[in-house]
């Protein structure tokens, strides 16, 4: 078993460096690991639900206006940093309230500014088969 996991990682070590190198190859082995198996029960969450009709209650609205975020992008082929402009558009996201549960949905200007808190809206939502949260496909 001991020449299988040195043949596995290549060599056999001799030093300190050797096993703190060995410790950071397993801990990254594991954090991919993780983020695999965390991919995994996202898509087995959310993946292919069915699609339900229900009412649910404006809770509150939030408007964000349109902003825009500088970033600095290495560039292999000039071989420099570049500035990166990304531009967000405005968001108007509604927040409803189902069952005790809290969603969100980003709906157009129009109907942002036809809502009244606290009025009850026809939805169309899924709820996660593991984690059991809401949601909200459309809202009309």
């Amino acid at each position: 078993m001991k020449d299988l996991f040195f043949d596995l990682i290549g060599f056999e070590p001799e030093s300190a460096v050797d096993w703190i190198l060995i410790g950071i190859i397993a801990l990254v082995a594991l954090f991919l690991a993780f983020l695999v198996i965390m991919g995994l029960l996202y898509l087995v969450d959310t993946s292919f639900l069915p699609c339900k009709t229900g009412y649910a209650t404006a809770v509150s609205k939030t408007y964000r206006p349109q902003y825009t975020e500088q970033t600095i992008q290495y560039n292999p082929a000039l071989e420099m940093a570049l500035p990166h402009t990304i531009e967000h558009g405005d968001r108007w996201t509604l927040y409803l309230k189902m069952n005790g549960e809290t969603a969100d949905i980003e709906v157009t200007p129009d109907f942002y500014n036809k809502v009244v808190l606290g009025q009850d809206y026809k939805i169309s939502y899924s709820v996660g088969r593991l984690s059991k949260d809401l949601m909200i496909k459309n809202i009309y």
